[in-house]
């Protein structure tokens, strides 16, 4: 639609400026309604450059703003330019400022704990919500939020003039890692790929780390504000009624939307035939998984196939027992220290388990054996990870579709 638009745009700009030349009319192009027009027509191709993917890539947050700005400087002066489409122009821009103003009651301000996960590049940001919105992230397993970092939050950082203004534009999509209803917390995890939110949010958690571990004040908190929860995850985890077997695949931070996902389906029906495959670089980056009540259960379960991708070299597998080491949690009780390696080293684990797992998923033996249950079972796939691992998944699942099987196929991520 937006390369239609575009390329209609376009027509519509060149043969009026043709027009103009043959008539001797370029003297035009200076006034008012005319050149609201070159205006306008001027920002709509700014706004379709900068969402190109060359240009996400280098700034995404370049592409917000100028997507932000111009989706509000455009209409006023098509209003200008176009009499015949004034009511449209209205009515988009009251949706425009109805939107927003529902999204800013709906932002929920509150206090957070923000904390760098130990050997890896993910922070874990955790917060309460009001008891009348936890029933709404409960219900909606794998949704995603935004977070934004309030101006209050900004001066008390010491953020300069013109940091503060760019945290204005900052609302970063999160996946929700994890719900507890009965505290009313919600809990995210975020990888630090070198943006200017991941790295504020890796700066608080330097900032705030707990001067007493077992007792955290507001002086070790930060003040963030959420806005959501947002996605249409909340039919996902009724899939078991409609197929009879299905299989989620992730890779790294991949898991805040599949794991939340996978308890969800087996906690409304714990007969379900579901199945999760989890490929992580470091025993590190699963750390946030295996803590708490959830630990024994992730270690325990012969359905969720933990695969350690990063060097298989002894200096690797060092790295990796020194790591593994640092997800030990201790709650207190004789059972409360788990270690992660007995999730992939364990004789038991299922068919995908080798010794130590220090290996890529096959991805072509896992689809092929997911279809060898049955010819007339429905399948359903849902993948959250690279788009290298999604491509490669959904071009295994391609030769089974040619083989005639029906497969109901959901890609999770963020971006086009």
């Amino acid at each position: 639609m937006a390369r239609v638009t575009t390329t209609l745009l376009c027509l519509h700009a060149a043969l009026y400026l043709n027009f103009f030349v043959q008539t001797g009319r370029l003297h035009r192009l200076g006034d008012p309604v005319v050149l609201s027009g070159v205006m306008a027509f001027g920002g709509l191709l700014l706004l379709v450059s900068a969402a190109l993917r060359p240009v996400r890539r280098f700034s995404y947050r370049l592409f917000f703003i100028i997507h932000v700005i111009a989706g509000i400087i455009v209409p006023l002066q098509l209003l200008i330019h176009a009499a015949p489409a004034r009511m449209f122009l209205f009515e988009a821009l009251a949706v425009f400022f109805l939107d927003l103003a529902s999204r800013k009651l709906d932002t929920v301000t509150g206090y957070a704990t923000v904390e760098s996960i130990s050997d890896t590049n993910l922070v874990r940001i955790s917060t309460t919500v009001p008891r009348s919105k936890v029933s709404r992230y409960r219900t909606r397993p794998g949704s995603h939020i935004y977070l934004s970092i309030p101006a209050a939050a900004c001066k008390a950082m010491g953020a300069a003039s013109a940091s503060r203004l760019l945290y204005g534009f900052l609302f970063n999509p999160f996946t929700v890692a994890s719900v507890d209803e009965k505290n009313g917390e919600v809990t995210l995890v975020a990888r630090h790929c070198g943006g200017p939110m991941t790295t504020a949010l890796r700066r608080l958690a330097r900032a705030t780390k707990p001067r007493n571990p077992d007792r955290s004040t507001d002086e070790d908190k930060v003040l963030l504000s959420i806005e959501g929860p947002y996605g249409a995850a909340g039919r996902l985890s009724q899939l078991c009624a409609d197929f009879d077997r299905v299989l989620l695949v992730a890779g790294g931070i991949g898991a805040t939307f599949t794991l939340p996902l996978y308890r969800a389906i087996l906690e409304n029906n714990p007969g379900a035939k579901v199945e999760m495959v989890w490929a992580i670089r470091s025993a590190g980056d699963a750390t946030w998984a295996a803590t708490g009540k959830e630990a024994q259960t992730l270690i325990k379960d012969d359905n969720i196939h933990l695969f350690i991708t990063g060097e298989t070299s002894a200096a690797g597998g060092a790295e990796a027992r020194r790591q593994t080491s640092a997800i030990s949690r201790t709650n207190g009780e004789a059972d409360g220290e788990v270690e992660l390696i007995a999730m992939y080293s364990d004789g038991r684990r299922g068919r995908y388990a080798s010794q130590n797992n220090r290996k890529r998923p096959d991805l072509q033996k896992i689809v092929d054996n997911l279809f060898k249950h049955g010819q007339d079972e429905r399948v359903a796939v849902l993948v959250c990870g690279p788009d290298d691992m999604a491509r490669e998944l959904r071009a295994h699942l391609g030769v089974w579709v040619k083989k005639g099987r029906s497969i109901w196929y959901h890609k999770e991520g963020f971006g086009f």
